[in-house]
């Protein structure tokens, strides 16, 4: 009995030790903290085409830096405002997001506190009225290193609103109806070309009494040239003729003449 009691004493004081060791790394477990953010604007202004939201690890309590880090969430946003979502990754985390399944999940060999993990890129449908609201959400973000942290918030989310172009306050009556102005600038057109070619009818009327009557335009002129010189050319071919049938006369007359004094 006096040879078992320092085995005791031994095993009782290594029991100790071991139960204080698992006291403090329980300890050490429930101290550790993580802060992770989901940052970018809330007003999206109507027009805009992407939307990015900046997933960041903030400070980390009982934690050393350096250390493995892994995360898994699902992503949960307002299918009425967005179209598809795409990951850039940030300072060395390897990010992939799965649509089919919205798992967005991540790791890095040494984590470091406040550093941006990805940028979220949303892509907005087109023609959303002002006023039109969504959230996007992180669901059961759950984030542990290769030793004491293991932390899951049930929720991350951030509210966005789409707010009036103040630049451009008539884009929303724009979208809405292109095809009613399009509508009016075509009629618009049609009714001045109508006037236009009734205005223009006593115009064209007008001139072509006047060319009747005075004969003064182009065509008019053409025919009084054409006409003038065709009647001297015929003048001149009868003038001809006659003077050839006189001379042709005359020269039998003196022939003529001429036998009749040789016969006497």
């Amino acid at each position: 009995m006096k040879k078992m009691l320092p085995i005791l004493i031994v095993m009782t004081f290594l029991v100790v030790i071991f139960l204080g060791t698992i006291q403090v790394q329980a300890e050490t477990t429930n101290d550790a903290n993580v802060e992770i953010t989901l940052e970018g604007p809330t007003d999206i202004t109507q027009g805009t085409r992407m939307l990015s939201l900046t997933l960041r690890l903030g400070n980390v309590v009982g934690v050393e830096e350096g250390n493995v880090m892994a995360f898994d969430t699902t992503l949960e946003y307002s299918s009425a405002l967005f179209t598809s979502v795409s990951v850039i990754e940030q300072n060395g985390w390897d990010v992939t997001y799965e649509d089919s399944t919205k798992k967005l999940v991540g790791i890095i060999d040494k984590g470091v506190t406040n550093t941006d993990i990805a940028q979220i890129v949303f892509t907005l449908k087109d023609e959303i009225t002002p006023g039109a609201e969504g959230t996007i959400k992180l669901n059961n973000f759950t984030i542990s290193d290769d030793e004491h942290l293991s932390k899951t918030i049930e929720e991350i989310k951030k509210d966005i609103k789409i707010v009036q172009d103040l630049e451009n306050p008539n884009l929303d009556q724009q979208n809405q109806a292109p095809n009613e102005t399009e509508n009016n600038n075509s009629s618009e057109n049609n009714n001045i070309n109508t006037e236009n070619v009734e205005n223009n009818k006593p115009i064209e009327q007008e001139k072509q009494t006047e060319v009747v009557a005075t004969g003064n335009s182009n065509p008019a002129k053409g025919l009084e040239v054409e006409e003038t010189a065709t009647l001297p050319k015929a003048g001149l071919q009868n003038l001809i003729i006659i003077a050839i049938v006189v001379i042709s006369l005359m020269g039998i007359g003196s022939y003529v003449r001429q036998k009749s004094i040789k016969l006497k």
